[in-house]
């Protein structure tokens, strides 16, 4: 990713689309389907492109805008760079599982109120 100007991600079926956290992370712009949990993490035209899947027009008209316009390309990779690193990161899932593991006693096999 480090070399790419974009990411994108034509899937017709991603639970959650764990690549677009790691292409956020990179600082890039990011295309997705409008399928599955992608457009739960990406708001469009907000925090990056929603196209439908199977849609190669659109899919080619979104990477082609990319390309050409690099003031919304920057600006769609900094508002995705910024909710990922904000929303999402190793540690906090940590501390929110341990978290969810604190609740739960062990002595009774049922998690406490």
């Amino acid at each position: 990713m480090a070399q790419a100007d974009l990411f994108g991600l034509p899937s017709r079926s991603e639970p959650f689309g764990i690549v677009l956290l790691e292409a956020g992370a990179a600082g890039l712009p990011v295309i997705g389907t409008r399928v599955g949990g992608i457009p739960e993490l990406i708001e469009d035209g907000v925090t990056g492109i929603l196209v439908a899947p199977d849609d190669v027009v659109a899919l080619e008209g979104a990477m082609r805008g990319l390309f050409t316009d690099s003031t919304d390309a920057n600006r769609l990779a900094q508002a995705w760079h910024t909710k990922v690193t904000t929303t999402w990161s190793w540690e906090r899932t940590g501390r929110e599982y341990l978290s969810a593991l604190e609740k739960f006693n062990p002595s009774n096999g049922r998690a406490s109120a």
